[in-house]
């Protein structure tokens, strides 16, 4: 059975590539808009990108997700 404090360990490594490497996740977005709007053009691929929002002076931002069509 594995060490549990050596899970832990390794778990907590996701909350620090998150913090300390600036890695965003993109796990809330809401891709019904998204779906629609392929659906009604009949066109399924697109680029998407998570540019950070500009704030001036600031150490970190939320993403602004595009899909780029």
């Amino acid at each position: 059975m594995e060490d549990f404090r050596e899970l832990g360990r390794r778990l907590s490594n996701w909350g620090r590539w998150d913090a300390d490497m600036g890695m965003t996740l993109g796990e809330i977005l809401a891709f019904e808009e998204l779906a629609e709007d392929c659906a009604a053009n009949g066109r399924f691929d697109f680029f998407p990108a998570a540019p950070p929002i500009k704030f001036r002076g600031a150490v970190g931002s939320p993403i602004n997700p595009l899909a780029i069509k």
